[in-house]
C-alpha cells in the first residue's frame, strides 16, 4: 500500500527511521529492525530502494536525518499524480486498488475461517447429537427392559393371585366339607 501511494520512483526520497532505541536492548531493537527489513508486509520493498536510519534521540542523529531529507529532489507521489494529472477518482488509484485487493484477501481469509469454524461447529453439533441419540437409545432399551420386567412381575403376581385364590377356594371348600362332615 505504501509503495502504491508513493510510487516506485519516489521511494528514493522516503526515509525509514527507527527510534526509541533507548527503550529496548540493542539486540531487541536490531531484531525488530531486521523484521521490518525482511518482511514484505512491513518495509522490505521500500527498504530495498533506499536508506534506513536510526534516530537515537540525539541532536546528531536528528541532523543526519534532516541532511538526508534536504538532499532529496522533490517529486510528486504517485497518488498525487493519479489524482491531479490523470484526474482519477480516489477509488481508481493504484493505492485504492491495492487497498481493495488487501481487503478482498482479508475478506476471503475471514470467510474461509468462518466456514472452517462453522464446519467444526456442525461436526461438534453432529457429534453431540449422535452422543445424545445413543444415550436416548440406551435409555429406551433400559425402559423397554424395565417394561418387560414389569410385565413379567405383573404376570407372576397375577399367577400368584390366581393360585392364592384357588388355594383359598380349595381351603374354603375343604373347610365346608369338614364342617358338613362334623355336623
Amino acid at each position: 500500500m505504501f509503495r502504491k501511494l508513493c510510487g516506485n520512483d519516489t521511494l528514493k526520497n522516503v526515509l525509514i527511521v527507527t527510534n526509541m532505541w533507548d527503550d529496548v536492548s540493542r539486540e531487541v531493537g536490531e531484531a525488530r529492525e531486521t523484521d521490518l527489513a525482511k518482511e514484505d508486509m512491513f518495509f522490505k520493498s521500500a527498504l530495498d530502494k533506499h536508506v534506513q536510519l536510526r534516530h537515537d534521540n540525539t541532536l546528531d542523529s536528528a541532523q543526519a536525518i534532516l541532511r538526508h531529507i534536504i538532499a532529496n529532489h522533490p517529486m510528486p507521489l504517485r497518488i498525487q499524480y493519479e489524482l491531479v494529472d490523470e484526474s482519477k477518482h480516489i477509488f481508481q488509484t493504484a493505492a485504492s486498488e491495492e487497498a481493495n485487493r488487501e481487503l478482498s484477501a482479508q475478506t476471503r481469509l475471514h470467510r474461509e475461517e468462518l466456514a472452517k469454524i462453522q464446519q467444526e461447529a456442525e461436526i461438534a453439533t453432529r457429534a453431540k447429537a449422535d452422543e445424545s441419540r445413543k444415550k436416548l437409545e440406551a435409555l429406551q432399551i433400559q425402559r423397554l427392559s424395565a417394561d418387560e420386567k414389569a410385565l413379567e412381575v405383573e404376570a407372576f403376581a397375577r399367577e400368584q393371585r390366581t393360585r392364592a385364590d384357588r388355594n383359598i377356594q380349595e381351603m374354603a371348600k375343604a373347610a365346608r366339607q369338614q364342617a358338613a362332615f362334623i355336623q
